[in-house]
């Protein structure tokens, strides 16, 4: 839907309520009346919220400026490093509606994983937060987060680090990034047995075509080669 259609909506019921109000006020003129009468202020007063409900209501259903272009060019591209143009509008856009609507999950997430991805950790946390005030207990936001804590602290565990662990495993004990990061941490603490047994569950709930899986992979049979040398 483009963004002339939502205007020429919006337009029509602000012009209709306008002309509304020019027709009433002149027929009154006539008699050179300036008080109205109680059903006549009723029924001026009943147009006016009927106007302005479907206004709102238009709005709702069709979001802002920026929301159409962000939808746009969505339809063919997400956010990543490898195309600054389509990034900067497309970015610039979602902040500007995050700010009108900050209970935007879909927006605070994609803000987050490319601020992720372009090693801002920090701003990638706030949009984290931002999307858990709206979805605390979501296991797969909750993971992204804990992820994003991890590679903040310069990819090693510190409380905070494993209590957002913790936490996103209480909501989903099968999610692949925690199990992941639960393998890390304990292949950090010589514990490698309990390394493959996180790793392997890994496995078990990832596609092997995500590069997670060869990571977990990695993780196995470098864990083993530690037990072997062990031994």
């Amino acid at each position: 839907m483009s963004f002339v259609w939502i205007a020429s909506l919006l337009f029509l019921t602000t012009s209709s309520l306008s002309y509304l109000c020019f027709i009433f006020f002149q027929s009154h003129n006539k008699d050179k009346e300036t008080i109205l009468s109680v059903n006549e202020k009723a029924l001026f007063v009943t147009a006016v919220f009927c106007s302005l409900v479907f206004t709102a209501l238009l709005y709702s259903k069709i979001g802002s400026h920026e929301d159409v272009i962000i939808a746009q060019l969505l339809e063919n591209e997400t956010p990543s490093s490898e195309n600054s143009e389509i990034n900067e509008e497309l970015i610039d856009n979602m902040r500007r509606s995050l700010d009108k609507r900050p209970q935007n999950v879909f927006y605070a997430v994609l803000l987050a994983n490319y601020e992720k991805s372009q090693g801002n950790f920090d701003a990638a946390s706030e949009f984290y937060d931002l999307a858990l005030l709206s979805s605390p207990d979501d296991p797969n936001l909750l993971s992204q987060y804990a992820e994003n804590l991890f590679l903040a602290n310069n990819r090693s565990f510190n409380e905070p680090v494993n209590q957002a662990i913790e936490k996103a495993y209480k909501a989903d004990s099968n999610q692949p990034i925690i199990l992941g990061l639960m393998g890390v941490r304990a292949y950090l603490n010589n514990d490698f047995e309990e390394a493959i047994f996180f790793w392997q569950r890994g496995l078990d709930n990832t596609d092997k075509n995500d590069p997670y899986y060869q990571s977990y992979l990695d993780g196995v049979r470098k864990a083993e080669e530690k037990i072997l040398i062990k031994q």
